[in-house]
């Protein structure tokens, strides 16, 4: 498929994803509106207003460097919010980059994570090194042969290093189902990790279901 008609698509695909956010805003303060006048008609309007905005904010376009399976998703290429956050499950959001030391120590974590919790959470490492001066998309590959990362990592179309705040690397924002952050990190190690996977996000090792 031609990359125009591509980018065309993943662009429907996100607007789509913020249409879809409107009937449910508009549901949720209704009494507002009925009942409460002007005044309340421009609460609401002001809060669909914010909403639409952390929608557009917390968007990105991404291929993947690899497999794209476990992300649910048929193409390499995609957009976070349509693809992703709209899937309905719990999501882990990586910023790394491939020159980034404590992106590196962290990694296998991640993976331990992924294979514990990859069957009930989307795993998503997003390489922000070109962004961040912390190594190019070739540095960024090269890290992932060589600690035989398995879980579904991406590049960004643009930078979106601005929109999600990201000053240092590397940095996780954790989603629940319904799509709301719980949680953001910096540095994680392995209990830590575990730790928001059972406590915050409330899922269980693959190893203990059913024991």
């Amino acid at each position: 498929m031609p990359r125009r008609e591509q980018r065309q698509r993943r662009r429907d695909r996100r607007q789509d994803a913020q249409s879809a956010a409107t009937p449910n805003i508009i549901q949720k303060y209704r009494g507002w509106v009925i009942g409460g006048g002007v005044g309340s008609v421009i609460a609401a309007l002001v809060i669909f207003g914010l909403v639409q905005s952390v929608a557009t904010e917390e968007d990105f376009g991404f291929t993947a460097y690899g497999p794209t399976d476990t992300l649910g998703i048929s193409e390499r290429s995609g957009e976070f919010a349509a693809d992703i956050l709209a899937q309905g499950k719990p999501v882990v959001l990586n910023f790394w980059g491939g020159t980034c030391p404590p992106c590196r120590a962290e990694m296998p974590d991640f993976q331990a994570a992924f294979n514990d919790f990859g069957d009930q959470a989307i795993f998503l490492g997003l390489d922000v090194g070109p962004f961040t001066g912390l190594g190019t998309r070739s540095d960024a590959e090269s890290l992932l042969q060589e600690l035989g990362i398995s879980y579904p990592t991406a590049y960004p179309d643009g930078d979106p290093t601005r929109d999600f705040s990201i000053v240092g690397l590397p940095q996780t924002i954790f989603y629940d189902a319904a799509g709301n952050r719980v949680a953001r990190e910096g540095f994680l190690s392995g209990t830590r990790m575990n730790r928001i996977m059972t406590s915050t996000l409330g899922l269980t090792p693959t190893d203990e279901i059913g024991s």
